[in-house]
């Protein structure tokens, strides 16, 4: 995604990147946790993760599995770039989902925002959106 790291090291293309979300997505959703020796269930506060992407087919995938999982809707949440896919978050809450906002800082802000718009065009479109909406 965002980072430029060593293609030995990480997936070299969006679809590879997809493949192996989805198959972390999987494992995530579909293995059965045990804590403390006892099957983790819908209430537990035990387990928590994030799912952090803006693709509508990673979060679509993500919340058919959480449909048929041991996972209760409180154990993850959603993680959004601020000012991007405002309307899918209200969406997302609304549904009863958790959703989160972060904002890049540090020395590498720019750098890194540049590199998130740039990766996908679509992603200069939804943030101009955000803004007119905004």
């Amino acid at each position: 995604g965002a980072y430029h790291e060593n293609e030995q090291i990480a997936f070299a293309s969006h679809d590879e990147v997809n493949a192996n979300y989805i198959k972390l997505l999987d494992i995530l959703f579909n293995r059965n946790y045990k804590v403390e020796k006892r099957l983790l269930n819908k209430e537990s506060e035990d387990l928590k993760f994030a799912v952090a992407t803006h693709d509508s087919k990673l979060i679509e995938h993500t919340i058919g599995l959480w449909k048929t999982s041991k996972i209760g809707i409180k154990n993850f949440e959603f993680e959004f770039l601020k000012g991007i896919r405002d309307e899918l978050k209200r969406d997302l809450v609304e549904e009863g989902f958790r959703v989160a906002e972060y904002i890049p800082y540090g020395d590498e802000w720019l750098p890194y925002s540049v590199r998130r718009l740039r990766e996908r065009k679509r992603n200069i479109f939804l943030l101009a959106r955000s803004l007119v909406q905004s």
